[in-house]
């Protein structure tokens, strides 16, 4: 008996340990320096709060949420809310309002196992290509009830716009460098080249902050965005996207804590093996698909003609072994190959590289270079246009409790 009790605890230890793991390893890759993170209060069991399953406190933030918009003069008297995007279960009925760079690519594969009966089987999301689609529901109701449990996920805007311009401008991605690339360099560029002005692809992230300082509106009521500028939903404002003054929420979810919050959304979708691969072996599956996602990325059949018609193969690599160490996927290695090498290279023969790169880096030093090219790169940006950032996600600072001017940016 005394044995089998001791090989029980054993396994509890260990499956506490593992999970203890998975949660500093994806709160390291997916947030930043401790001080940009509020530390919220444990939930406590107050009136209307759901009783969470996690560590997680998305359901006291929500509370938070509410609280500062009736504090703003909002209250929440509409029933039927339209919202731009909208991921849905009828059973249970879950609503999830996405907002694109905070963890959406993962909740999409999530929803299609949930829903899809092609896809009803898998137990790891992530045996879902990057490649399939799963459009969310436009223009969409969110329904003010208890009958459904809604979440929202957010993000250090600061942080959000860097992985935009990292994922869609800097990375070879000719349908962005068309979509927000050319009409950037039309606006904010003086005597732009014909090559520039055709392809799009050396906006710089100060012209990127720029040029986001210049289409979005200050205010809901500003002039038409369309006269100003390209919209887009990757910087969109959360309070836009996902109404959060005009939505109760029962559950806010943080990019910053997002191995707790997922978690949290799986176990509400009562997806149970699911959760549990994710507390077993959750690093590893999050770090090979986020490799292989990027490094596939110059050899996608989709932007391969358009990518080197404007810039080479090897500088096309060079662009996503740079995102790579931005996503502290990799440390501090160069790519020391030749032009001729990288010109003829595979996608197999690059991810080997890039998985060789990873091996001979620990997480401290790939988080430390994370943290050092963020700033480095917010360096380059006008004060005045961080301040003019920092006055248009106003709101979504506020509300969400993220610092709108650290003092890492604004010295």
């Amino acid at each position: 008996m005394f044995r089998l009790y001791r090989r029980h605890h054993k396994r509890m230890v260990l499956g506490a340990a593992i999970f203890a793991c998975l949660l500093a390893f994806l709160n390291t890759f997916y947030g930043q320096d401790n001080e940009w993170t509020s530390n919220f209060p444990k939930a406590a069991a107050s009136k209307g709060m759901k009783r969470r399953t996690t560590g997680s406190n998305g359901y006291a933030l929500a509370q938070m949420v509410r609280q500062r918009c009736i504090q703003k003069g909002h209250n929440f008297n509409v029933t039927d809310v339209h919202v731009s995007l909208l991921y849905t279960s009828s059973e249970p009925r879950v609503d999830y309002c996405p907002l694109w760079k905070v963890g959406t690519t993962f909740l999409k594969r999530v929803f299609m196992i949930k829903n899809l009966e092609l896809y009803s089987n898998i137990t790891n999301p992530y045996d879902i290509s990057f490649l399939q689609t799963y459009n969310a529901h436009r223009g969409a109701i969110i329904t003010n009830s208890q009958a459904s449990q809604k979440f929202v996920f957010v993000r250090d805007p600061y942080q959000r716009l860097l992985s935009t311009y990292i994922d869609k401008i800097h990375a070879p991605n000719s349908i962005y460098w068309k979509r927000i690339g050319i009409p950037a360099i039309k606006k904010v560029r003086s005597n732009a080249s014909i090559h520039s002005l055709n392809c799009g692809h050396d906006l710089t992230f100060e012209e990127f902050i720029k040029y986001v300082a210049k289409v979005m509106p200050r205010y809901e009521r500003a002039p038409s965005r369309q006269k100003l500028g390209v919209k887009d939903y990757h910087f969109e404002k959360y309070t836009i996207l996902c109404k959060p003054c005009k939505i109760e929420y029962d559950f806010v979810g943080k990019m910053e804590s997002f191995a707790e919050d997922s978690l949290e959304l799986v176990k509400q979708l009562n997806m149970p093996k699911i959760a549990e691969l994710m507390i077993v072996n959750g690093s590893n599956i999050y770090v090979d698909d986020a490799i292989k996602d990027t490094a596939f990325q110059p050899f996608s059949p989709e932007f391969n003609n358009d990518v080197t018609r404007c810039m080479s193969k090897k500088t096309a690599l060079e662009r996503v072994w740079t995102k790579l160490q931005f996503r502290g996927l990799i440390g501090n290695t160069k790519l020391l190959l030749d032009e001729k090498r990288l010109s003829s290279m595979t996608y197999p023969e690059f991810l080997q590289i890039v998985m060789d790169a990873r091996k001979k880096s620990d997480s401290s030093e790939r988080n430390q270079l994370k943290k050092r090219l963020f700033r480095e790169t917010y360096k380059s940006v006008n004060l005045e246009d961080l301040y003019k950032v920092s006055a248009i996600f106003q709101d979504d600072f506020d509300l969400f409790e993220y610092d709108r001017n650290p003092s890492r940016l604004f010295q």
